[in-house]
């Protein structure tokens, strides 16, 4: 195959999952459950940034793991931001391993937040997700409604081949909904935005969103490397991401009602990413939807 996953068993550089409140979570039960979660997630090896001052902001479209594609299908409430001397309206935690954040989660009035770039597979990060979430949401559930859940996948694959010599049908399916047709008429770099509103099942509305950034990345050469090696490869990074609306009138009532979408909503990312990439690909990094 002459385009390589970005690890050696599968493509996953970051995987995001967000847990959106239809309003931002009151000063007491906040302040219980910040305490709490705090206490946790120290347990649990995580380590807390300090709590500096941040603008305040609309958090579906400007934190981290939003705003692929801005359409208001519920948007939650801004967030005012931390005030020096207050309580916090929001803390970020991260897992450090090697000297580098492996996960991060922010907990936050408006939204619960993780993102990790240490994938071992759905059940795992599922299991994370639990570990870190579940006191905390059905905490947070006793006052306040999830009103949408949002799951993104970033995948990349790099060519091994001189970036003159790349054919994007050797990794990108050319009969794909979610891939133009430009894409296979340049042999230049070149982006794809495309999203969808797909079957909502038991949710209010279901937004499918995929983006293909086709990009040179430059690789350090090893001393003893051959002479020849190109100085950069062509490299194709796949975006994909599922946020489901709730219905107001059927809110989650637990943690274990959002893990049930949770699963759902894997299972349509698996499917939409086997749709962008060709039967090799999908081969080669065992997705198996």
């Amino acid at each position: 195959m002459r385009w390589q996953p970005a690890h050696e068993t599968h493509a996953i550089e970051r995987v995001t999952v967000s847990f959106m409140f239809a309003e931002p979570i009151s000063t007491k039960p906040w302040q219980t459950l910040l305490a709490l979660a705090s206490r946790e997630l120290l347990r649990q090896g995580y380590q807390a940034a300090p709590d500096a001052a941040t603008i305040p902001q609309n958090i579906n479209q400007n934190n981290p793991g939003f705003a692929q594609l801005i359409i208001n299908i519920g948007t939650p409430q801004a967030v005012a931001g931390n005030v020096a001397g207050q309580m916090p309206n929001s803390r970020t935690f991260s897992l450090i391993d090697a000297g580098e954040a492996r996960d991060e989660i922010v907990i936050s009035r408006g939204f619960f937040l993780i993102t990790t770039s240490y994938y071992r597979g759905w059940a795992d990060f599922r299991a994370r997700i639990a570990s870190v979430f579940d006191v905390h949401l059905n905490l947070a559930l006793n006052t306040v409604n999830i009103s949408a859940i949002k799951m993104e996948y970033w995948d990349r694959f790099v060519s091994s081949e001189p970036t003159e010599m790349v054919d994007y049908s050797d990794i990108l399916n050319r009969n794909s909904k979610y891939i133009p047709s430009f894409g296979f008429e340049t042999g230049g770099l070149w982006h794809s935005h495309v999203g969808v509103f797909g079957n909502p099942g038991s949710s209010e509305l279901r937004l499918i969103n995929l983006n293909v950034d086709v990009v040179d990345i430059h690789e350090a050469q090893a001393v003893d490397g051959p002479s020849d090696a190109p100085a950069q490869r062509r490299s194709v990074g796949i975006y994909s991401m599922v946020q489901d609306t709730l219905k107001p009138s059927a809110p989650l009532e637990s943690a274990e009602g959002a893990h049930s979408t949770l699963d759902e909503m894997h299972t349509i990312l698996k499917l939409v990413l086997a749709d962008a990439i060709t039967g090799e690909a999908a081969d080669r990094i065992a997705l198996n939807p």
